[in-house]
């Protein structure tokens, strides 16, 4: 479900297109956006998925569903560069890399 409302029916690669545009997401850290760590919510109205989803790259790693005993973290985080903020990438709770960690992780709620 995530991954769905992030790309959309159109499977983009990040939730506004398939190539990454500086600006429309919270990424590596104040490189883009003048930001050095979160943003606040909804601050690229550019980057909303087809869904209007905003924030679903960059700012933080968002938890979602568990398959076994492993939680996964989907669209990155303010640390990470733009691969990781892509729709198709995902990393779990168990990862030792350092950007896997204190204010990079977050959730979104959803109704």
């Amino acid at each position: 479900e995530w991954r769905y409302a992030c790309e959309g029916e159109q499977h983009f690669k990040y939730p506004w297109g398939d190539v990454f545009v500086p600006g429309h997401a919270n990424i590596f850290g104040n490189k883009y956006d003048g930001y050095v760590r979160t943003s606040p919510v909804g601050n690229y109205p550019d980057g909303a998925s087809p869904f209007g989803a905003m924030d679903m790259a960059g700012n933080v790693w968002e938890w979602t569903v568990s398959e076994g005993h492993l939680q996964f973290l989907r669209g990155g985080s303010w640390v990470n560069g733009h691969t990781l903020g892509q729709c198709n990438k995902r990393t779990n709770t168990q990862d030792k890399h350092s950007y896997v960690k204190g204010n990079t992780l977050g959730f979104r709620c959803a109704r």
